[in-house]
């Protein structure tokens, strides 16, 4: 047998053993993608796309066009991508906490997370902490906790949505400190810190980019910092941690999904535009400017990352015997 022959057999073989890729994604992306927001418009995650979405449309060569569907608790955007066409044209942001206990809180979700959707990167995370209305006599979380337990039901718990990370904390207050607070769904966070400067509610969760500039004007209070350590900004205020009252041993981040079914070549190439954005310096000055830091990392990590949390929801909503409700319209 020639060299020849012998080379072309195993030219062959080679070529059979390649995995064949759709010309989708060979060709991806030609067209416009769209990136899903479940909360209003104004809020940190707004902040938080804005940052890196003129990068990642030059890395691209294709627009970006943010849609913001609150509601729900999240349920209806992220039910929205999750039921879109798997083709990489359609991809959401949300709160990692929202994907974690969303299928705890609530029964009959019309999507799963875990089966639905792929993290394709983590984008940021930023300290986030409790605020109280600045007309309240109060000024502390030990204040605020034991006036709760004195007057169960007097403050209502503003969060963005039912299913959110201030829900999870109006229901271990509740149930584990005793501190019986109404919780008050809304659509979003710029809507969170309205309500929360009108008194309409006295207590909320906000991220510190929504809520420094009510702070310096003295309209809210803070009293406890969620994240691993003090913020900068209010070095003088403690996390939960140091207050014993972390229902969390998990920081949360924003993250950067598609549907489940989308074809992996594409996830693998939206993971490289989006990364590289986020590592971007003139992108990482813009996420500094709101209290964002990035969090790039490979769709293996985001997705490990989203096993353990899931398991640790699961330990915690067994703590505290949270039961599911019906999901929210």
């Amino acid at each position: 047998m020639s060299g020849f022959v012998r080379l072309m057999r195993l030219l062959l073989v080679l070529s059979a053993a390649q995995p064949i890729l759709p010309a989708h994604s060979q060709t991806f992306p030609n067209q416009p993608l769209k990136i899903i927001v479940p909360y209003s418009a104004g809020g940190a995650t707004d902040l938080v796309i804005r940052a890196f979405a003129d990068t990642v449309r030059e890395s691209l060569g294709q627009p970006i066009i943010v849609e913001n569907r609150p509601g729900g608790g999240t349920i209806t955007g992220m039910n929205a991508c999750a039921k879109a066409p798997a083709d990489g044209y359609t991809l959401c942001v949300t709160n990692s906490d929202s994907l974690s206990f969303a299928p705890l809180l609530f029964s009959r979700l019309p999507y799963d997370p875990a089966k639905d959707l792929i993290g394709i990167t983590k984008v940021a995370s930023a300290p986030s902490g409790l605020f109280i209305n600045g007309t309240l006599p109060l000024n502390s979380f030990a204040e605020v906790i034991a006036y709760a337990k004195a007057n169960p039901g007097k403050l209502n718990f503003g969060s963005f949505g039912a299913g959110s990370v201030g829900h999870l904390y109006a229901e271990w207050f509740r149930r584990e400190l005793q501190a019986d607070m109404t919780h008050v769904p809304y659509r979003g966070s710029a809507q969170v810190a309205t309500a929360l400067i009108s008194n309409e509610v006295q207590i909320a969760w906000l991220a510190l980019s929504n809520a420094l500039e009510f702070v310096a004007a003295g309209a809210i209070k803070p009293i406890a910092i969620d994240y691993g350590t003090r913020a900068p900004q209010l070095s003088n205020i403690p996390t939960l941690a140091e207050l014993n009252a972390n229902p969390k041993s998990i920081q949360s981040y924003f993250g950067l999904y598609a549907p489940a079914a989308t074809p992996t070549p594409v996830i693998e190439r939206l993971n490289s535009a989006f990364t590289s954005a986020l590592r971007d310096k003139k992108v990482q000055e813009k996420m500094a400017t709101a209290y964002f830091t990035t969090n790039p990392t490979t769709v293996d990590e985001i997705n490990r990352f989203r096993r353990d949390e899931a398991e640790i929801a699961r330990r915690m909503a067994s703590t505290i015997g949270l039961k599911p409700v019906d999901a929210p319209e």
